[in-house]
C-alpha cells in the first residue's frame, strides 16, 4: 500500500513510541486499545509502534484480549476508531536509539503534516535512561545521550522538527536530562511535556491530548497557535478528575536558555563550595536527608539560598528569569518549579551512580558536580 498517497498532508501527525516489552505491558496495551476505540479525528494521523512481552507473560481479562494474541513489535495507523496493521517488525529492541530513529523518520516522512507530536511511553530511570526493554540477554535501556543523538539525526535527515515531545515516563523532571536534550538534539524538539511527579502505571490520558490537537485541526488558517495548543494541553490534563496525581510541565527546549541555566547553577555551586558546612546545614533545614531522596527541588534550593547567602550575587534573580523562559506552562510558581537536580543523599547512592552521572553533558565543567563529589567524600 502506498501510504503517502492514502494519507495526504495533515494538520498533525502523532507518533507514539510504546516500549511494552516489560512489566508495563498490560497498561501500555490497554492504552493502545483505548486510543483505538476513542480517536476518530479527521486530519490527524495517529501512528503507533508498540512492543509486547512474549505471550506467556501477558495479562488477559477477557476473550477480546485473548483474540489479540501477538508479541514482538508492530506498527499501526489509527484512524476512525480502527487500528490498521502496517508492519510486523518481529523481535526488535525498542530501547535502541536506532529503532526510535527509524520510526521517527518513517512516520514523519510517510505521513507529512503541519505539526508533529511524539509520545514516548514506557519506563523512565532518570539520567540512567528511558524505554527499558526485556531481552533474551537481560534488561536494556536507552541512554539519554543516545536518545538526544537520535533526535539530532532525525532533524538532519528529514529537516523536520518535533513540535511537542511528550514523555509518558517517570523521572524526566531533572535539569540534567532536559539540558542533554536541548544541547545535543540539534533543535529537533521545540517543546517537551514532562510530569513533576512519577506517573501512575496507567500513564497519561492520550485521548485528552489528541483531543486538543483535534480542536487545533478544526481551526482555520492555523488560528490556534502552538503555544495555545500547549497551554490547553497542560490545563486539560492537569485538571482531569481521573488523573489527580498528574502535574505536567511544558518545557521550551531552547539551547541558549539551557546554556545560561547551567552557567548560573555553576555560579551558585561555587558559592555553596566556599562554605560546605553552611550548605549541608541548608540541606538539613530543608529536610533533604530525612526524605531519602536523591534529587533536590530547585525551587526549594533557591528559596533557602537567599536566606543563607544574603550577600551573594544576583544569580538567584537571574535563575528565576531564565526559568521563566524555560517553563512555558503552567505559569512559573516560585515555590514549586517542578525541576530538580541530582544530589545523592548518601555515599552508597553516590558510589553507584556518580560515574554514570559525570558523563551527562550538564556535568562538563560544572561546579555542581564538584559539590556532589566533595560532599560525599
Amino acid at each position: 500500500m502506498d501510504y503517502k498517497q492514502n494519507y495526504a498532508y495533515s494538520d498533525w501527525t502523532v507518533l507514539i513510541y510504546a516500549a511494552g516489552n516489560n512489566d508495563l505491558e498490560y497498561y501500555i496495551y490497554q492504552q493502545f486499545q483505548l486510543i483505538m476505540n476513542s480517536i476518530d479525528a479527521e486530519n490527524i494521523n495517529v501512528i503507533v509502534q508498540i512492543s509486547r512481552v512474549p505471550w506467556s507473560g501477558q495479562q488477559h481479562n477477557n476473550a477480546v484480549d485473548i483474540a489479540e494474541e501477538w508479541n514482538g513489535t508492530r506498527r499501526y495507523i489509527i484512524r476512525n476508531r480502527t487500528a490498521v496493521l502496517v508492519d510486523d517488525l518481529g523481535e526488535i529492541n525498542m530501547s535502541r536509539p536506532n529503532t526510535l530513529l527509524d520510526f521517527l523518520i518513517w512516520g514523519a516522512s510517510t505521513f507529512p503534516s503541519r505539526n508533529i507530536m511524539a509520545i514516548l511511553s514506557g519506563h523512565g530511570a532518570g539520567f540512567v535512561g528511558i524505554m527499558k526493554e526485556n531481552t533474551e540477554k537481560g534488561a536494556t535501556i536507552m541512554g539519554i545521550q543516545g536518545f538526544a543523538k537520535a533526535l539530532a539525526i532525525f532533524r538532519k535527515s528529514t529537516n523536520k522538527k518535533i513540535d511537542i515531545l511528550v514523555f509518558d515516563t517517570c523521572f524526566m523532571d531533572t535539569i540534567e536530562i532536559l539540558y542533554a536534550i536541548a544541547i545535543n538534539s540539534n533543535g529537533a524538539a521545540v517543546c517537551a511535556i514532562i510530569s513533576k511527579n512519577n506517573l501512575l502505571v496507567e500513564g497519561l490520558p492520550y485521548y485528552k491530548i489528541i483531543d486538543i490537537l483535534k480542536r487545533d485541526s478544526q481551526k482555520n488558517q492555523n488560528i490556534l497557535h502552538l503555544d495555545k495548543v500547549i497551554n490547553l494541553l497542560i490545563t486539560s490534563v492537569n485538571i482531569s478528575k481521573n488523573h489527580r496525581d498528574i502535574d505536567l510541565l511544558a518545557i521550551h527546549l531552547f539551547e541558549d536558555d539551557f546554556i545560561i541555566l547551567k552557567k548560573l547553577i555553576d555560579s551558585i555551586s561555587e558559592v555553596f563550595k566556599r562554605d560546605s558546612n553552611k550548605f549541608t546545614c541548608m540541606l538539613t533545614n530543608l529536610g533533604f536527608y530525612l526524605l531519602n531522596n536523591d534529587f533536590i527541588d530547585l525551587s526549594s534550593l533557591l528559596n533557602k539560598y537567599v536566606h543563607y547567602y544574603p550577600d551573594s550575587d544576583n544569580s538567584h534573580n537571574e535563575l528565576l528569569e531564565v526559568l521563566n523562559k524555560i517553563i512555558i506552562a503552567p505559569s512559573l510558581n516560585k515555590k514549586d518549579f517542578g525541576l530538580k537536580l541530582f544530589f545523592p543523599h548518601n555515599s552508597q547512592v553516590y558510589l553507584k551512580y556518580f560515574d554514570l552521572y559525570k558523563k551527562m553533558s550538564f556535568c562538563c565543567d560544572n561546579k555542581w558536580v564538584e559539590l556532589i563529589h566533595e560532599t560525599n567524600l
